[in-house]
């Protein structure tokens, strides 16, 4: 095609089009990630163990939250509020792509200590839900738990 005075005001349009349709594919695939990511934490089993999310239910209600920590490796921080009255907040570090979690803080830490005493120990009564005392170890330290089991 020769642009030229003639056809020149197609371009523009054109190229206005192509990152309106970019953006809302990626607008997509973001909550794509986001929808996989709150289900690889909320859908985990352990052995004789209910899911994670119906573990957590029994606590109350449930409400997810997910954000964006490096979209470039597929990296989320997935948090789960329970409770209405004294609500209670644990957040899990998701790979996404390596269907992989860990937990991101103490207290979450403490709560799989509950959930799969196996893989993360049994918590103790400094590490219980609840106090402030739990060390805090970078997320990347923690053990990775992915959907078939075991830590990575």
């Amino acid at each position: 095609m020769n642009l030229n005075r003639d056809n020149w005001f197609l371009v523009l349009p054109t190229v206005v089009l192509g990152i309106v349709a970019s953006y809302t594919l990626y607008q997509l695939h973001a909550a794509g990630d986001v929808r996989r990511a709150i289900e690889i934490v909320a859908e985990y089993e352990a052995d004789g163990q209910p899911t994670l999310a119906e573990f957590l239910a029994r606590r109350g209600r449930l409400e997810w939250e997910s954000e964006v920590v490096s979209s470039f490796y597929g990296t989320m921080d997935v948090a789960c509020i329970v409770g209405l009255t004294k609500p209670q907040r644990f957040v899990w570090r998701v790979h996404v792509m390596q269907k992989a979690f860990a937990p991101a803080d103490g207290e979450t830490r403490a709560l799989m200590g509950e959930y799969e005493p196996s893989l993360y120990g049994e918590p103790t009564k400094a590490g219980s839900l609840g106090s402030d005392t739990t060390s805090r170890r970078a997320p990347t330290e923690e053990p990775a738990t992915s959907l078939a089991g075991g830590s990575r």
